[in-house]
Order: structure tokens, then C-alpha cells, then sequence
């Protein structure tokens, strides 16, 4: 799961997700939810941001995948993996 930052969409890290699926490595890209034309959340808050990303970092450590972020989205992805 790759997440980049405020500024940046799911085409900062296309190019590595396309060097992995030629390696046979699946990756997903996630764009922060009210960042570069992704839907905004209902509220806007850190604790909301937390909350929507939960379930996809549950997810992902369930099929033991690797997390990777960028900026805002590698902090979003640290304070995350301490609720869980």
C-alpha cells in the first residue's frame, strides 16, 4: 500500500507501482481522502482521516503487506499503526 502525501495524488507513486507489477509485487495506490480531487470526508479532521484509514491498515497487515508513505500520508500512516 502506497500513500503519498497532501500534495501529491496516486500519480506520484505510479511509476514505482508499475516497476513492482513487473516483478510480480501487487501494489494499490490510495490518494488521502480530500486531497487531489478524492472525495472529501464528511468531517474534516485528523481523527477523522485516522478513522477512515483504519480499516484499510487492518486490512493490509492482515494479508501482511508492506505500508509505505509520503510526507502527511507517512505520518497519518504512523499515528495509525499506534491505534491499531
Amino acid at each position: 500500500l502506497l500513500i503519498p502525501g497532501a500534495d501529491l495524488g496516486h500519480e506520484f507513486y505510479t511509476p514505482l507501482g508499475e516497476a513492482l507489477a513487473k516483478r510480480g509485487i501487487c501494489t494499490r495506490i490510495l490518494t488521502l481522502p480530500g486531497f487531489m480531487g478524492a472525495p472529501a470526508l464528511p468531517r474534516s479532521s485528523l481523527e477523522a482521516l485516522l478513522e477512515a484509514l483504519s480499516e484499510t491498515l487492518t486490512a493490509q497487515r492482515e494479508l501482511r503487506g508492506m505500508v509505505i508513505g509520503h510526507s502527511f500520508g507517512g505520518l497519518l500512516l504512523t499515528l495509525g499503526a499506534a491505534l491499531l
